[in-house]
């Protein structure tokens, strides 16, 4: 009897032990919920107000979470295409693009490039193309606020923007190579550091660039657009995957040191090679520009150090040009990763120095 007695009490003992555990649990569960929402709606409604994150050194969080839902340029069916060759390119015409911090209308002229120049000003025999990404290409700003308009205008010059987002060297250089536009005067060649991934895989498929087929593209497209809608909680989501994401690139990074640096030299100097004999006297101008916070000397330098000689005989005209001082946070917009006027207005005078020079520094 004695026994049961105990056996009973132990048992409403480990019984209550269990009630404050799954009460406790609960209690957390519904903290962090709590937490997660109130998070969610601070997101939310800061994203309201990019003047309100401008004050904030480092914006990575906000940057992370409109990526999630912006709009992409190569994948708007109004502004974008297909294309066998290059994946895609931009469809003549003009289109709407936008996002929270800009509204610009795009237009592009019959052969896929950006209007860049204003043919009123025009009263100089000189040419100049421009070879880039979205950067180049003038992401977030009007036709004539890209710094290739900028510089086309100040110098008379018919401007070519053939910058086109998330292109790589490889591409840029077909797309000159395949060009009917008149012999330039000027190339003027932006270099990002997401052009890796494309130049990579050009050198290890025997000079072969990966096109995506037409079902890829329009399977790509479909999916941006799901994953642009909004719902609750997603941007708590990509909060935190980004910041797991970010400290996995870091140490990788960490982890490989400068060797891929120097190989990515290697994959692009493959691919400036494709640019065809007749552009070799032209004068040439390389330089790296990148999204927010991500400009740095270590490209060019590694270029300059293993490929200057190299680069000299083929174009004699060469100019390698670090402009990692010359841009800071301020001038890129609060949440997209992009350059504003005040960037492209900095690298015109910039480049529009070099062009008109000789330096080489």
């Amino acid at each position: 009897m004695v026994k049961k007695n105990n056996y009973i009490i132990l048992k409403k003992k480990l019984i209550n032990i269990f009630k404050r555990v799954l009460v406790s649990i609960f209690y957390l569960l519904g903290l962090i919920l709590i937490s997660i929402t109130l998070l969610e709606i601070a997101l939310y409604y800061s994203l309201q107000c990019p003047i309100c994150w401008s004050i904030v050194d480092n914006k990575f969080i906000a940057q992370k979470i409109v990526r999630s839902e912006r709009n992409v340029i190569q994948f708007m069916e109004e502004c974008s295409g297909y294309d066998k060759d290059l994946s895609y390119r931009l469809k003549p015409g003009s289109c709407n693009f936008s996002n929270i911090e800009f509204d610009t209308t795009i237009n592009i002229n019959q052969d896929g490039f950006r209007v860049s120049s204003d043919s009123t000003v025009k009263d100089n025999n000189c040419t100049i193309a421009f070879l880039g990404d979205s950067l180049t290409m003038g992401w977030g700003v009007e036709d004539y606020e890209t710094y290739s308009s900028i510089i086309s205008n100040k110098m008379r010059c018919n401007g070519y923007n053939m910058g086109v987002s998330s292109y790589g060297t490889v591409r840029e250089v077909l797309r000159l190579n395949e060009s009917n536009m008149p012999i330039p005067d000027y190339i003027v060649l932006q270099y990002a550091d997401n052009d890796l991934k494309e130049n990579r895989s050009f050198y290890n498929n025997s000079n072969s660039l990966d096109i995506m087929s037409e079902d890829k593209y329009n399977s790509i497209r479909s999916q941006y657009l799901i994953k642009k809608e909004y719902f609750f909680y997603k941007y708590t989501y990509v909060l935190f995957k980004g910041i797991f994401t970010h400290f996995k690139k870091r140490d990788n990074k960490l982890s490989k040191g400068n060797a891929d640096k120097i190989k990515e030299v290697d994959y692009f100097y493959n691919a400036i090679l494709k640019l065809k004999p007749k552009f070799k006297e032209v004068k040439l101008i390389i330089f790296e520009l990148n999204s927010t916070n991500r400009n740095d000397n270590s490209f060019i330098s590694a270029l300059r150090k293993k490929y200057y000689k190299k680069l000299q005989e083929k174009f004699p005209n060469i100019i390698l040009l670090s402009i990692e001082k010359d841009l800071n946070i301020n001038n890129y917009f609060v949440f997209d990763d992009h350059m504003n006027v005040s960037g492209h207005k900095i690298i015109a005078n910039k480049l529009e120095k070099f062009l008109l020079g000789r330096s080489n520094k």
